[in-house]
């Protein structure tokens, strides 16, 4: 894609999954995937508890419909956390070590999955919060959304069914057939000023400059009378 025609949101979010890849290059491979891991632990152990912390804050917040998210939110970080300083102590344990190239260009890889991941987590945040038909222009010109709300929902489409219940807002069916018809229209050659869909045959100037083409692919071929 040219890099002067390319959708300023598109650019935006390539700018920071290359910023989280460039982190991680100089954290190394090590460090990355001890933040990796202590994330995928709190989500998780966040997923399952939340249930179970639920019935304990109803009494406290009764009112409030974000009870599942908030729940969830503090017990990722309390789990995210004790994992970082469990990590801490295990790194003092193996040394401070040199860099590698290797490690430096894995952990290049784990930021780039880990920046994408980001933007995946604020678009499932902003559809929770907007319909479609209220996204910003420049959300709904970028050619990137579609695989990145596909990546999305699919994620969305393993949470337990309480979750799913409070965030899917969608069929996931549904959602992959719609998610095809916009790469089919963002794909598409924008029509030249002066053409419109109806312009669905070729007029006679069309055909003589088309046939004149053909003659000079294929010198012999002459022109049927």
């Amino acid at each position: 894609m040219d890099i002067l025609t390319i959708d300023p949101t598109d650019l935006v979010i390539l700018i920071i999954i290359f910023c989280f890849g460039l982190f991680s290059l100089f954290r190394g491979f090590t460090k990355e995937l001890i933040s990796i891991i202590s994330w995928i632990f709190a989500i998780l152990l966040a997923i399952s508890f939340t249930p179970f912390v639920l019935s304990k804050i109803q009494v406290v917040l009764p009112s409030i419909s974000l009870r599942p998210l908030i729940a969830g939110v503090l017990i990722a970080l309390v789990v995210y956390i004790l994992f970082r300083i469990i990590g801490s102590l295990f790194q003092k344990r193996l040394g401070k070590a040199n860099i590698s190239a290797i490690d430096r260009s894995l952990g290049f890889l784990l930021g780039v999955a880990k920046g994408f991941a980001l933007v995946c987590i604020t678009i499932f945040i902003t559809k929770t919060f907007l319909n479609e038909t209220e996204y910003p222009s420049w959300l709904r010109t970028s050619k990137s959304l579609p695989l990145i709300e596909s990546t999305t929902m699919f994620v969305a489409s393993q949470l337990p069914m309480y979750l799913r219940k409070n965030f899917e807002q969608k069929p996931i069916d549904s959602f992959k057939t719609e998610t095809k018809m916009k790469f089919e229209s963002l794909n598409l050659p924008k029509l030249k000023q002066g053409y419109s869909h109806k312009d669905t045959v070729y007029n006679e100037k069309q055909r003589l400059l088309m046939d004149k083409e053909f003659r000079k692919i294929n010198p012999s071929q002459q022109k049927l009378q």
